[in-house]
């Protein structure tokens, strides 16, 4: 996975598995921009990481890197980060939709602001970062879109409910939400979401194949101190860390332009990959590692 001479740029990039990603395509040769809300000066108030703290991680595997604060779901922070990335690197190879919203309720119990915010960040982000990017790479006919999505967003829910099995999310009342339903049933607006970023991939794909731009969508899951916020009572142990669905994009960005179009789990590319010897053994999560 040589990205030598890449430029990425990773949204919500301040923790969990956007600061996995960041840090791995630094690991492979890319200098990487890092785009979220939270900073030293305007950090989470739930949740630790911010991308002052990704970017000194980044700077020590010896590549350049760039912060830069904003909503994906504004355009005017967009498109600022555009132009910030442009200036600083005079390209953007990589861009990795990874900024992610989800509030866990019943349908009838979600208000419509929510949704409306789950909407903005999960698809209005990754429409707005492809427009403002694609031009870019059309005009050097190269570049990669990779978009992260989730089994939550297939439509056939027999298969997300048996993954969910198998990562500890099958039974699990969430501590977020109006009420106490299984965690499996409140997530309607965040799959939704993410049905719709597919369909965008596909769609996307389709029109820029010809300019030599590559769209991709990976569903991922990670044991991130969200999800263990959000299920304190799962049993992770069958989940990946971090650096697994990290692993599986450095993978994706390495490939050729052809390759493209398709919505890709890391349920079926992981263990592919291990095996091949194309990406490090598994580590298996535990209290020590999260």
């Amino acid at each position: 996975m040589d990205l030598s001479g890449k430029v990425a740029i990773v949204t919500g990039a301040s923790r969990g598995i956007g600061e996995a990603i960041a840090i791995e395509l630094a690991r492979a040769g890319a200098d990487v921009a890092l785009m979220a809300r939270s900073t030293t000066a305007a950090p989470n108030k739930n949740f630790e990481g911010t991308i002052d703290e990704v970017a000194a991680a980044v700077a020590g595997l010896g590549r350049q890197v760039l912060t830069i604060q904003g909503d994906v779901s504004r355009e005017e922070d967009v498109n600022a980060a555009r132009d910030a990335t442009l200036h600083r690197f005079g390209r953007c190879d990589i861009v990795v939709n990874n900024a992610a919203m989800s509030y866990l309720a019943p349908f009838l119990e979600l208000s419509v602001k929510r949704w409306d915010i789950v909407m903005a960040v999960n698809v209005r982000g990754p429409m707005l970062m492809s427009r403002a990017f694609l031009p870019n790479m059309v005009e050097r006919g190269s570049g990669h879109i990779i978009n992260i999505s989730s089994a939550d967003g297939r439509l056939d829910l027999e298969s997300t409910a048996k993954l969910a099995s198998m990562i500890g999310a099958d039974t699990s009342t969430s501590t977020f939400g109006a009420s106490e339903q299984s965690f499996e049933l409140s997530r309607t607006a965040y799959g939704t979401s993410k049905a719709a970023l597919n369909r965008l991939t596909v769609g996307l794909a389709a029109e820029y194949a010809a300019a030599g731009v590559a769209v991709n969508a990976v569903e991922v899951s990670a044991v991130t101190p969200a999800v263990l916020k959000s299920l304190p009572d799962g049993d992770h142990s069958a989940n990946e860390l971090p650096e697994g669905p990290a692993q599986v994009v450095a993978w994706i960005a390495a490939q050729p332009a052809d390759f493209t179009g398709q919505v890709l789990s890391q349920f079926d590319l992981l263990p592919e990959l291990r095996a091949s010897d194309q990406i490090r053994p598994r580590i298996a999560p535990c209290p020590g590692r999260i």
